[in-house]
């Protein structure tokens, strides 16, 4: 039997390795921080890389301040070229409040594309002020070839001006006061006709003393310096002989006529002088009119519409490319004093949302080239623009956006006005502005007025004629629908014939009224507050998107139903506002009264005497029958009118008649210590129709005014209905499941 026995382990072969020499180790721990330092390095280049490719920049604030407005964010996403903006001022005399917002509003646009730059020039500074003057001798660069060209344009008109006044003062004035002389004396009606080339005469020699000193001043305007730098003044130039002459060409066609009247009614010296001078004035005059039209035509380059801002030596710019050219932002507006500030008790909010709305306007101004006009077509008996606290805050918001506003009173004015005002183009169908006929229903209860001025159903009768051919003249127009006591007395609403070309009916003689509850007790409400439904998934309108979870104020709202056209068009109609029919909502036929009655007085009004529903001529469902699927009234929609061969024309057809002037669209409630509007859903509606009616859909989106506070949406019926399950019956049941899950731990 072998036994084995275990040896004792050598001592050499216990022994610690070797250790590695001080350096090899030294050398190995900075190779690994090389290698880390040089990672960490990677993946911060890879990082900024990622940053710019990919902008990303969280918003954490509770009520979302640092968050551009869906407007702004799609305008900025449809520059396609470099477009910056130019804050140069004393800083020193800014709040700093507004300044640091207005930068923080920038860096934010700024992130969001490529195409946005912006730089702040504090011109109370040796180097600030050298950097402004760098900034006009850079404008004025970029304009001269324009400028170059317009000047000798208008050198033409000047000779053309001082050729025309030699002619009107020293031959045209003789020849008519010849003409007189040859005319027989005696009867009244030669006494008359001398008279007459007596005055025609005269008003040669005023117009020819005109041409001359408009060619003077004209010549004065084309001197113009800024900044020590040559800019003429061609739009002032060009405004001045265009105006001069425009009153030469009358003086010239009312001579013609008159010559031409003598000499072709009678016979005799007279007659013969005034045959052969009448072809030569209608010859001068239809050169004049040649030169008028050409300074009619000279485009107003955008830096001269900013010139009395660079001459100040502050100014807030926004510079696209050459072909856009440039605009101004108010100054005083961006940037308020402190005072006001502290008055007002602003937040840091309100400052934003208004720099942004500046800003955002400002390039808006530039992208869009051919901005709308908005043609308020109505039938008052005076003008609305000129009437304080109606369209003022309306006008001022459009104006911010390049968007002009016109009235047409229908009963004053036979003809609709003249654009060329706010639109030299309006006569080249190809660049003149879109026009956006606003129709806005007369109050057919109003008994005639003194002097002869009529009644509510004739100016309803002009105005729905006026309707009816706009629409069927296949404009785009926004239609605004009003209570009416004519359909009461079985006489058809003249408003409500133009709805039919888009398939709809408006019930004007039966207003939605809604019964609710007052201290007083039972109490009739005219103002309907809404919110708009919610965007279909294909052939809605983008005005659903602008107006989506904003509170829309509609006063004495209109139900309007859908009606099948007999010809062959295909009509899309988007509901853009509606509200669930039933009890608490009916259409009242007996309102009268109450609409005659101001609103501050309604509350005495007794209970007895406020309208209430009656079956046998009101209705509480839509086409007044009840059905087994829920219905819904239809408040306002936008409809789409296709018939082949023809452009699309497009309608939004509003059941209400005053739901964006100044009262509604500016009232105001105190939200977290700080005023905010309670409605502002009716100017968002309204601006987004009109870029609709415009044609310009990817300019409809919410403002940065939309997003001031927050707004939590209505729930409807059927998610309050399940809240009010969930709390009924699953608190039990979570008590129940927890005290089971608990038994079957503990077995």
């Amino acid at each position: 039997m072998t036994t084995w026995t275990a040896q004792p382990t050598p001592a050499a072969t216990l022994a610690a390795p070797k250790p590695r020499p001080r350096g090899a180790a030294r050398r190995r721990s900075s190779f690994l921080w090389g290698i880390l330092v040089v990672a960490t390095t990677l993946v911060a280049i890879f990082a900024n890389v990622l940053g710019d490719e990919f902008r990303y920049r969280p918003d954490v604030t509770r009520l979302r301040e640092q968050t551009l407005a869906p407007g702004t964010q799609r305008l900025l996403a449809r520059l396609d070229h470099e477009h910056r903006i130019v804050i140069a001022a004393d800083m020193k005399s800014i709040d700093p409040r507004a300044r640091q917002t207005a930068r923080d509003v920038l860096e934010s646009m700024a992130s969001t594309t490529d195409q946005f730059t912006f730089t702040f020039i504090d011109t109370g500074s040796t180097a600030g002020l050298s950097q402004y003057r760098d900034l006009v001798r850079t404008l004025i660069e970029r304009e001269r070839d324009t400028l170059t060209k317009q000047t000798a344009s208008i050198e033409l008109g000047n000779a053309g001006c001082i050729s025309l006044a030699s002619y009107l003062g020293d031959t045209l004035s003789a020849a008519l006061l010849g003409v007189q002389d040859k005319l027989p004396a005696g009867t009244p009606e030669a006494t008359a006709l001398r008279r007459t080339f007596e005055q025609a005469a005269a008003s040669a020699r005023v117009a020819s003393r005109d041409l001359g000193d408009a060619a003077q001043r004209s010549g004065e305007a084309l001197k113009s310096r800024l900044g020590g730098m040559p800019l003429p003044a061609t739009d002032l130039a060009a405004s001045t002989i265009s105006q001069a002459l425009a009153r030469a060409v009358d003086v010239m066609t009312a001579a013609a006529q008159e010559t031409r009247a003598l000499a072709e009614r009678s016979n005799g010296p007279a007659a013969e002088a005034a045959g052969t001078l009448a072809p030569e004035i209608e010859r001068r005059r239809d050169q004049a009119l040649i030169v008028l039209e050409a300074m009619r035509r000279i485009d107003r380059v955008d830096l001269l519409r900013v010139t009395r801002v660079l001459e100040t030596g502050q100014a807030a710019l926004v510079i696209g490319p050459p072909e856009a050219g440039l605009a101004a932002i108010d100054l005083d507006a961006l940037f308020p004093p402190g005072s006001l500030l502290d008055a007002k008790g602003s937040t840091r909010m309100d400052l934003r949302r208004r720099a942004e709305e500046l800003f955002a306007a400002g390039l808006g101004s530039l992208v869009a080239t051919r901005r709308p006009i908005v043609l308020l077509v109505h039938a008052e008996v005076s003008p609305l623009l000129t009437q304080d606290r109606l369209f003022n805050k309306l006008t001022e918001r459009l104006r911010l956006r390049g968007i002009d506003l016109v009235e047409w009173p229908v009963v004053l004015q036979q003809d609709p006005p003249s654009l060329l005002g706010v639109d030299p183009d309006a006569r080249n169908p190809e660049k003149a502005r879109p026009i956006v006929p606003v129709i806005l229903a007369p109050d057919s209860s109003a008994a005639p007025g003194r002097g002869g001025t009529p009644g509510g159903p004739q100016r309803a009768e002009r105005l729905g004629e006026v309707a009816r051919q706009i629409a069927e003249r296949g404009d785009n127009l926004l239609v605004c629908a009003n209570p009416s006591v004519l359909p009461g007395q079985g006489t058809a609403d003249p408003m409500v014939a133009c709805l039919a070309r888009f398939g709809l009916t408006a019930d004007t003689g039966r207003p939605l009224l809604r019964d609710s509850v007052s201290p007083r007790g039972r109490a009739v409400d005219t103002v309907l507050f809404l919110q708009s439904i919610e965007e279909s998934t294909s052939g809605s309108a983008p005005i659903n998107g602008a107006v989506r979870g904003l509170p829309t104020a509609f006063s004495w709202p209109i139900a309007l139903f859908e009606r099948p056209i007999s010809d062959k068009s295909r009509i899309t109609i988007q509901p853009l506002y509606t509200i669930d029919a039933g009890p608490s909502h009916w259409a009242e036929s007996e309102w009268l009264r109450l609409w005659q009655t101001p609103p501050e007085s309604r509350a005495l009004i007794a209970q007895d005497d406020l309208p209430k529903m009656d079956p046998s001529r009101d209705s509480v469902w839509p086409e007044g029958r009840p059905t087994d699927t829920p219905q819904r009234w239809l408040l306002a929609a936008a409809v789409q009118r296709s018939e082949l061969g023809r452009k699309p024309q497009r309608a939004v057809i509003v059941g209400s008649n005053s739901w964006f002037i100044d009262n509604v669209t500016q009232n105001a409630v105190v939200v977290d210590g700080r005023p905010t509007y309670r409605n502002p859903g009716n100017i968002e509606l309204f601006e987004a129709s009109v870029y609709w009616l415009a044609e310009q859909d990817s300019l409809i989106a919410q403002s940065p005014s939309a997003l001031a506070v927050p707004m939590v949406a209505s729930l409807s019926d059927e998610t309050v209905a399940r809240l009010r399950l969930a709390m009924i019956l699953g608190m039990p049941l979570g008590v129940l499941m927890l005290g089971m899950l608990y038994r079957l731990v503990r077995g």
